[in-house]
């Protein structure tokens, strides 16, 4: 094929070009340019390595899909030495698939053909048809404007002679012909309308709890209740001390203690939990090992007393005899001794009751 011939497919290939570039430019075309370096086939004539460049247009198809149309040419250097009939140019046409999005870095496949012109001897020149195959990588926009940095490698079959395959790898920039668009996202335009407030949730017994949470209806009003509904408790300690008084040296109980017991007896029965204490004592005089076995009569005394008098379980008393140790007044009268000739019945009780407001 003559250059003149070469030169008409050329034009009539780039018309064909620029017509669907105008036809895509909705779609964001772009151009690119990319220098490679070039290992040509060793059964070319010229087996040097040489360099070249693209020229071309990008827009997107479906998808990841996007088509290429490009103008290439490379000058093949011959032992270092430039020769003006050592170089190949032509046209093709590639599809590009993306494997990433268009915001990161990204690897894609490409393809594509075209035809060349190889003019690498004076004594044979000749216009022939390419097949090319490779892999790519394309950065993530450099600016606003889209700009990103691309570069792949290929495979390039060449019917020159019977057949050869060179190697290229490259570089170079991909610009957006239009400035990249922000999304507009439509935002439905929402109307709220007031509603009335609920009525409140009804309370019958006024504890503050609503009745569909109430676990406890109808709690007495002024108590205090818990997140239920229901009535708190309160523990309490309840002790209470009777002084029995004995005359000297005896271990009788006076039947003027007879009715103190009895009121003691009646608490013993309203809190049946409650326990009972004796603590036997005495005055100084006489040895403190009498003193002690005296006080531990007293006490048992009492105990006597309560048990078959009273009809107190024996299981909830309990006697300790202290003798001289413990005196709460002075020995040194008859009204201090008197005084501390005793019994103290300590009743002890722990009771549960309903808890109120304070008023």
């Amino acid at each position: 094929m003559s250059m003149r011939k070469f030169t008409l497919l050329v034009c009539i290939f780039l018309g064909s070009v620029f017509t669907n570039a105008i036809a895509a430019e909705e779609e964001g075309p772009s151009v690119f340019f990319q220098g490679y370096y070039v290992e040509p086939d060793s059964d070319r004539p010229t087996q040097s390595r040489g360099f070249g460049s693209d020229l071309g247009m990008s827009w997107p198809l479906q998808g990841n899909w996007n088509l290429e149309t490009r103008l290439f040419s490379n000058w093949i250097d011959d032992k270092g030495h430039y020769r003006d009939d050592a170089y190949r140019a032509g046209a093709a046409l590639d599809f590009r698939y993306d494997l990433g999005p268009a915001d990161r870095l990204s690897l894609y496949l490409i393809g594509g053909v075209g035809v060349v012109y190889n003019a690498l001897t004076p004594e044979d020149n000749d216009t022939n048809a390419e097949v090319n195959l490779g892999i790519g990588w394309m950065s993530k926009p450099l600016n606003e404007y889209g700009v990103r940095l691309r570069g792949d490698a290929r495979a390039v079959y060449d019917d020159f002679g019977d057949g050869v395959v060179d190697w290229r790898a490259g570089m170079g920039l991909q610009i957006p012909l239009r400035k990249p668009q922000k999304e507009i996202v439509e935002v439905e335009k929402v109307v709220y309308k007031e509603l009335p407030p609920p009525p409140p949730p009804t309370d019958s017994d006024g504890d503050g709890v609503p009745d569909n949470i109430d676990q406890c209806p109808n709690t007495p009003k002024g108590a205090l209740v818990d997140a239920r509904g229901c009535q708190k408790k309160l523990k309490q300690d309840i002790k209470e001390t009777l002084y029995l008084e004995f005359d000297f040296d005896k271990a009788v109980v006076r039947p003027s203690s007879y009715p103190k017991l009895e009121n003691l007896v009646s608490n013993l029965r309203k809190y049946p939990s409650a326990k009972l204490v004796l603590e036997g004592h005495t005055d100084s005089v006489g040895s403190n090992a009498y003193n002690d076995k005296l006080s531990q009569r007293r006490a048992w005394a009492v105990r006597q007393v309560l048990v078959s008098h009273f009809g107190v379980d024996p299981a909830r008393i309990t006697a300790f005899a202290y003798g001289e140790t413990s005196p709460i007044a002075s020995n040194d009268t008859a009204e201090g001794r008197q005084k501390n000739r005793r019994v103290e019945a300590i009743m002890k009780a722990t009771i549960t009751q309903p808890a109120y407001q304070k008023q």
